[in-house]
């Protein structure tokens, strides 16, 4: 990426030799993290995982999480719920014979992010 004196963002433009990359197409799109990760943006919300509970499914201690309150959940995904009084995240078929009182699924877990690499 080249950015002017204006720090905007420019594209750099190569010219080729030889047959057209297959990627040519797609060179002056950027990516976008909200395209991408967030399909209701009135109904998306971010939380942060506490514990190792989840890591079956690939939830980490720590991770970042997309949560989608817009979708009817559905055995085998993974929720965020409300029980006595606590967010928790859980598989939607496990929440029945949860050991918790009254158990509310909140919203669904679309995405999780986490770090590769350790802090430097």
């Amino acid at each position: 990426m080249i950015r002017s004196k204006e720090n905007e963002p420019q594209s750099a433009c190569l010219e080729s030799v030889g047959f057209p990359s297959p990627a040519a197409d797609y060179a002056e799109m950027g990516i976008s993290l909200d395209r991408t990760l967030i399909e209701h943006p009135e109904a998306t919300f971010f939380f942060r995982a506490a514990g190792g509970a989840m890591e079956g499914t690939g939830i980490f201690d720590g991770d970042l999480l997309v949560v989608d309150r817009s979708i009817t959940p559905s055995p085998g995904h993974v929720v965020v719920a409300v029980a006595d009084g606590e967010f928790v995240i859980r598989q939607a078929g496990d929440l029945a014979g949860n050991r918790h009182g009254e158990v509310t699924v909140w919203g669904v877990v679309r995405w999780t992010i986490h770090r590769v690499c350790p802090s430097l």
